[in-house]
């Protein structure tokens, strides 16, 4: 790489973190006339716009794909490492873990975080939760919610997000199960769906994309 193009890229990348940092004053000068809820309550809409925002923009790390009947095309995220940085960052300025059960996912969401710097301030421990058995063994899926709803269920990517919480001691919880294909798939929960659970405090929220 030559002088310049190093140099480049350095001050982008020095820029980056005087972005963050500046976004962080703010954020704390912020904090400092919230009560305890509304921080709460703005961590959770901070994280869920996050993971939102990457799965609609095609920017999250699951591999979404179409129809069983349609030619199946993984995609990837563009620029994982900058959606895994905005996440540790919030983590970072708030004090909070997290912790992950993730399913069609396989660990490419707790690899994206460990992928960043300070990831061991946000990350204890995140679970691959590929089989029922799995589900619940390590984070306390019940038997009776997987039957009544199906594997690919809010209602079980909310258990599995409370579960993570709670057995990795984390203040935040993820669970994601879906339908990666490109066999699987329903009318009804067709290939690319996906189903997300949120547990923030002990707050509990699900979201099917």
């Amino acid at each position: 790489m030559e002088d310049a193009e190093l140099k480049k890229l350095i001050d982008g990348y020095q820029d980056e973190l005087e972005e963050l940092e500046e976004n962080r004053r703010r954020r704390a000068a912020k904090r400092a006339t919230m009560t305890e809820e509304e921080i709460v309550k703005s961590m959770e809409e901070d994280l869920y716009a996050v993971w939102a925002d990457a799965t609609r923009e095609g920017m999250s790390i699951i591999m979404v794909g179409g129809e069983e009947d349609a030619e199946f095309t993984p995609v990837y995220p563009d620029a994982p490492y900058e959606l895994a940085a905005a996440v540790v960052a919030r983590l970072i300025e708030r004090g909070a873990r997290i912790s992950f059960a993730e399913s069609c996912t396989g660990g490419l969401c707790a690899a994206a975080i460990v992928a960043v710097p300070d990831a061991s301030r946000v990350l204890d421990a995140s679970f691959v939760t590929y089989a029922n058995e799995a589900k619940y063994a390590l984070v306390g899926v019940s038997e009776e919610t997987l039957s009544a709803h199906g594997a690919v269920s809010e209602e079980v990517a909310a258990e599995m997000a409370a579960g993570a919480a709670h057995a990795a001691g984390a203040d935040v919880g993820v669970g994601i199960s879906g339908i990666a294909g490109p066999t699987g798939g329903t009318p009804e929960k067709p290939v690319g769906t996906v189903c997300f659970g949120f547990s923030l405090f002990g707050r509990v929220t699900s979201a099917t994309c």
